[in-house]
């Protein structure tokens, strides 16, 4: 699969390994939903890990109170390309963390998704996606306002920073222990909502997914 390691973020190799093969796999004609993207370390995996068919929104207010502009990259202990970052944070110093977002994935990526600029909770859905990636805000409140937007009965909910400095995550994902399938990927902070029943509950069984 393919995925950038240059672009700055916090997601490991072995993350985004795991975001670009379950992307992969969203059927012909789907749609995959990205709450939060920062840089676009996980936007990059799932774009590039997609069929070209499936289409791509992409939800973030592209402010980032916790990383001032100037912040500096060993400060704030991401990965990635520190060049790359330097000429993002500088972009965004000048202008927007969207523009800086832009310079990160590329044109081309940028232009062949759909980016909204707005808080999640204001995103007004038209339409069930096949796969939405939850890594906004990692509030309890917050995260439980994502899934239940973006959950049917059938998608997958996949979601990052399951990790004892977030306990809104946990707490959320506890609420669907009796109706989800949950899985925390090993050596990994992802985790997932998976179906009971439908393609994705079919998937993971028959594939094997949980060890990725």
């Amino acid at each position: 699969m393919n995925y950038n390691l240059n672009i700055p973020g916090w997601m490991s190799e072995r993350e985004l390994i795991i975001l670009s093969t379950l992307a992969s796999l969203v059927p012909e004609n789907g749609s995959i939903v990205e709450i939060g993207c920062f840089l676009g370390r996980s936007t990059t995996a799932l774009y590039q890990g997609k069929k070209q068919s499936v289409s791509m929104d992409v939800i973030d207010n592209f402010n980032t109170p916790g990383i001032p502009k100037n912040a500096s990259y060993k400060k704030i202990g991401i990965q990635g390309n520190i060049d790359i970052y330097e000429r993002a944070a500088s972009i965004a110093q000048e202008t927007t963390w969207q523009d800086a977002f832009k310079f990160t994935v590329g044109e081309d990526l940028y232009n062949d998704i759909n980016i909204h600029c707005m808080d999640s909770k204001d995103f007004v859905k038209t339409k069930d996606c096949d796969l939405a990636f939850i890594d906004g805000s990692h509030r309890y409140i917050d995260v439980m306002i994502d899934i239940k937007k973006h959950m049917t009965n059938t998608n997958l909910i996949l979601g990052d920073d399951f990790k004892a400095d977030f306990p809104g995550v946990s707490q959320a994902l506890s609420v669907y222990k009796q109706d989800r399938t949950v899985i925390v990927f090993e050596k990994t902070k992802l985790w997932a909502l998976v179906p009971i029943i439908g393609y994705w509950r079919d998937v993971f069984k028959e594939n094997n997914l949980l060890f990725l």
